[in-house]
């Protein structure tokens, strides 16, 4: 994601874009397959021996393979279940997005780009282009045969884990009986969530409490999103919000440069503690300080702030199932809906506004809504699913009969 022309596509909005980008998750990862394969091949050969195989979307073929080779059970971890197809029409791979610049015709077409009709074709081509190692090609040269791999999964009802709560999502109906919706999963620095905020973080969340501000939080994890959009937002959210706020911005983007008008300015708000920014926090500890929250859409960070009930706005780059959680977030009734960080300077005011009005439906829908246990990080659940599944002896994959 680092690479100048991948930040270029991303700050495109377009639902063929995000379509594109979802079709070729697999294909820069098929030149590891050989590798794959190899210490896979090792392990079974060892004393230690293999027992599964487990993988993201983004390797789902490279690991069905491997399965398929050594003769171990294989069990995907899917963080992004959109990403899973389903004969269900409502069931869409991409959630659209509108955007106030949309071009009226290109918005009329961007529906079918949504559908796993077309990223299925999408997929056929990113990933049997014969100027790449594509997974056909890969099947081929180890003697398997042709298959597509989420359609073998489901022929075969191959177990598949997803860190959702049951209640997070109607899945679709032609889902097989295995594909498991165990409990979310969170990213703790420390034990527990039990580690420490650093001085700075906890100074400044004390003198704002004191001073009867409420506090933001703004972060979009390791997504390419410019130092100098979320000063321009945060800058606009403390000066014109009606109730007094200050925003905490954590993320490694403070390193990147941004016009001087914009640092000046948030150099005057930083003096008057009302903005801070860092590197790291521990969103564990963090998180209940906050009043109101601005993520970028990943299931960790989102589902860490709905466990808070308090009111959330998601925006950044938007990228595949982070779209699906900011239609979430609206659709559950805590926030507006997902919209794009270039234009999240738009809406951002009135987002705090209707968060922090008193009586605010966001917030008293907020605190309807049980999304597990806060000291909950689902590591114990998650594992549990896949301890049950070895007990319970699953086989590899085989390819059913035509």
């Amino acid at each position: 994601m680092s690479i100048w022309i991948a930040q270029q596509l991303f700050q495109m909005k377009t639902e063929l874009v995000q379509a594109l980008f979802l079709a070729m998750a697999e294909a820069d990862f098929f030149g590891s397959v050989p590798v794959f394969v190899r210490h896979a091949q090792q392990l079974v050969a060892s004393t230690q021996g293999l027992d599964m195989i487990t993988c993201g979307f983004t390797v789902t073929g490279a690991g069905m393979l491997c399965s398929e080779l050594v003769g171990v059970p294989f069990v995907p971890f899917i963080l992004q279940p959109s990403s899973i197809p389903s004969s269900d029409p409502e069931w869409r791979c991409l959630e659209e997005i509108q955007t106030p610049d949309s071009w009226t015709l290109m918005s009329s077409m961007e529906h079918a780009f949504t559908s796993h009709t077309t990223l299925t074709n999408f997929k056929a081509l990113t990933e049997g282009n014969s100027l790449t190692h594509g997974l056909p090609k890969l099947r081929v040269r180890y003697g398997l045969k042709p298959a597509s791999t989420w359609k073998t999964l489901q022929a075969i009802n191959n177990p598949v884990v997803m860190p959702f709560k049951p209640t997070a999502f109607n899945t679709p109906a032609d889902w097989p009986s295995r594909f498991i919706l165990s409990d979310f999963i969170f990213l703790r620095t420390s034990s527990g969530g039990a580690g420490n905020l650093d001085a700075a973080v906890s100074s400044f969340i004390e003198a704002n409490r004191t001073k009867g501000r409420k506090l933001l939080l703004m972060t979009f994890s390791s997504m390419p999103v410019e130092r100098r959009q979320m000063l321009l937002c945060a800058n606009k959210m403390i000066k014109e919000a009606k109730t007094p706020l200050s925003v905490l911005i954590v993320g490694t983007q403070l390193k990147q440069s941004a016009p001087q008008s914009v640092l000046d300015s948030a150099d005057v708000l930083k003096s008057q503690g009302s903005l801070l920014e860092v590197a790291t926090a521990d969103f564990g500890v963090l998180f209940p300080f906050m009043d109101l929250f601005v993520v970028h859409g990943g299931l960790g960070t989102t589902v860490e702030a709905l466990r808070m009930k308090k009111p959330i706005a998601v925006t950044g780059i938007l990228l595949m199932d982070q779209r699906w959680w900011g239609k979430a977030v609206e659709r559950f009734g805590v926030g507006p809906g997902p919209t794009h960080i270039t234009d999240f300077s738009k809406i951002c005011v009135e987002f705090v506004d209707k968060a922090l009005a008193p009586g605010s439906e966001w917030q008293a829908t907020a605190e309807t809504l049980d999304w597990g246990d806060v000291h909950d990080d689902g590591v114990t659940t998650n594992v549990d699913a896949f301890a049950k599944l070895l007990e319970e002896g699953i086989k590899p994959v085989i390819l059913p009969p035509k």
